[in-house]
């Protein structure tokens, strides 16, 4: 199934000559420590997950980790929450309606006063919960201990961070054009933090190193998503070395999009079936296949189609932006745009029916457990060669497999069959990874999943249940953490995203210049992977650090 297993092979030996020259500001510092790990062993850990274990936080956003952490005004609490008057509507505005309806008088009303009855009370209750929900979030935003931890984060990760020298930086980095280059520039100006006993070596979405896909070296910023930027790792691999008086060695491996059912599927949760949705795709694929096949036969071509959905897309937009422009004019003066908008409806509606999609490959389920094999292949090739990937390593003291953290689950929420085989799923992968290190107690903690970042959702969410249940089986029983991450989570930093978005629909060149300025301060992925907020993945590093020291028996 390993089916890359050469392409790591090729990549592997590529970086290994080059391996502690990926961070050359660390090199230096790291020259005159490599012997101290001597006589110790070698302490591994496997990180694992999708995109947010990947790390989408810019070293820019650690500028907020010095600050308090941000109590929005109401005004702004209304705008964060805005989602709770679908949610509420969605999923109270029935039982509202019947609890209405109980009173005789208001059964009698006639539909529109009723409905505008109805109206109002959902509006009450949007108004009532959010309320409820803001006096939480104040109290989880000033909490004393969160703070002081907060505190004590910044002194270790962003002691150097200034927002002026964040904006300095970003201006002098526009001129270099290597990333590594970019990457050192930020890590210099910041004095961020580089780990002097733990390295890293990572495989999959990691855009550092000399090969596209790996990179290796001493533990610091830019083995995430970009050179620039981190996830998890970076906090969990130095607050492991200020505990442990021994040389770390983290193997990541991380894939943005990728789920535990299908893509990570580990040997033992069986071969894998279809599920009724994919099912229903093939079903779906066969007809597009069919279509598409019947419309070549009959001389069609795929340039001719190209130039088909591109008239489509263009009238589409000329539909949308005339239906702005409508919108904004007096009631009085809409009516007269009208048939201009039936006579663009009426030109879609016929190059619609032109319109056949090329329906790309058939959904293969052959490739269930492709990125499983693929994270074993490169943890197979770092533990038979360590050496390659940390100087320290001493052959006669050899090294442990001390642990496994795992942070995944956005991709398994949306088909029945994925999260309610998920906790299943997960036993499975942290059995068959003990197996395959041979460690069959080996410490494991699970980054539970944090969206949406408020507790009511948050614990609602199936596949967050399922890794609570997986951490609580008994045949794991007191060698694995789950850590829950959406309190950690910092949603306020949306509010810098809005205010960009804001400002860029005004059009005013310097409220624009000052949100553009703002935002990368504070977030740095816009609505995804936690808004790319460095306060966020240092909170959870930590948090995931502790859990683990705490299952090996360290204070």
């Amino acid at each position: 199934m390993i089916k890359n297993h050469r392409t790591i092979s090729a990549l592997v030996s590529a970086i290994a000559m080059t391996a502690f020259v990926v961070n050359p500001l660390a090199s230096a510092a790291n020259a005159a420590t490599a012997s101290t790990g001597g006589g110790k062993k070698l302490l591994v850990y496997i990180l694992a997950g999708q995109s947010n274990m990947q790390g989408h936080a810019e070293v820019s956003t650690l500028a907020y980790l010095v600050k308090p952490a941000y109590v929005p005004a109401p005004e702004e609490w209304a705008m964060l929450t805005s989602w709770l008057n679908r949610d509420i509507r969605l999923k109270s505005e029935s039982t509202i309606s019947a609890e209405l309806l109980k009173d005789p008088a208001n059964a009698k009303l006639p539909r529109k006063e009723f409905g505008e009855l109805l109206k109002k009370a959902v509006e009450a209750e949007v108004e009532k919960v959010r309320a409820e929900r803001y006096e939480d979030f104040k109290k989880r935003q000033t909490d004393a201990a969160r703070l002081a931890r907060d505190k004590e984060l910044a002194a270790i990760f962003a002691s150097g961070v200034t927002d002026q020298k964040v904006l300095e930086t970003a201006a002098s980095a526009k001129a270099l054009k290597g990333a590594v280059e970019v990457a050192n520039e930020w890590q210099t100006k910041l004095n961020l933090p580089v780990a002097k006993h733990t390295y890293i070596a990572a495989y999959g979405g990691v855009n550092r190193g000399a090969e596209p896909g790996l990179a290796t070296g001493p533990l610091s910023t830019g083995y995430g998503a970009r050179p620039t930027a981190f996830g998890p790792e970076y906090a969990f691999g130095i607050l492991l070395e200020k505990n442990l008086d021994q040389p770390i060695l983290i193997i990541k491996t991380a894939w943005g999009g990728k789920s535990l059912h299908y893509d990570f599927r580990p040997p033992s949760a069986g071969p894998y079936q279809p599920t009724a949705n994919e099912k229903k795709q093939l079903e779906t694929w066969k007809e597009r296949k069919a279509a598409w096949d019947k419309y070549l036969a009959g001389g069609g071509t795929p340039a001719a189609m190209a130039k088909i959905e591109k008239e489509f897309k263009a009238l589409d937009t000329e539909k949308r932006n005339l239906q702005t422009a409508i919108a904004k004019l007096p009631k009085d003066k809409q009516a007269a745009e009208q048939p201009k908008l039936a006579a663009l409806n009426a030109k879609i509606k016929e190059i619609s029916a032109q319109r056949i999609s090329d329906p790309g490959k058939m959904p293969n389920p052959d490739a269930a457990g492709f990125y499983w094999n693929e994270m074993i292949g490169f943890v197979r090739k770092v533990l038979a060669d360590p050496k390659a990937y940390h100087p320290e390593y001493d052959p006669n003291a050899g090294f442990e497999v001390a642990g496994g953290l795992w942070f995944q689950g956005f991709n398994d929420q949306f088909d029945p069959e994925f999260y309610g085989n998920y906790s299943t799923n997960m036993v499975h992968f942290i059995q068959d990874l003990r197996k395959e290190v041979k460690q069959p107690k080996m410490p494991f903690v699970i980054g539970v999943l944090g969206t949406p970042a408020y507790r009511d959702e948050a614990l609602a969410n199936n596949v967050a249940k399922a890794q609570r249940v997986a951490a609580e089986v008994p045949e794991l029983a007191g060698t694995v953490a789950a850590v829950e991450s959406w309190p950690l989570t910092t949603p306020e930093v949306a509010l810098w995203r809005m205010k960009r978005e804001a400002a860029k629909e005004k059009g005013n060149a310097e409220e624009i210049k000052q949100a553009e300025e703002q935002w990368p301060l504070y977030g740095s992925n816009l609505g995804y992977h936690y808004d790319g907020s460095g306060r966020f993945f240092i909170r959870l590093g930590d948090a995931c650090a502790n859990a683990m020291l705490k299952l090996m028996g360290k204070k």
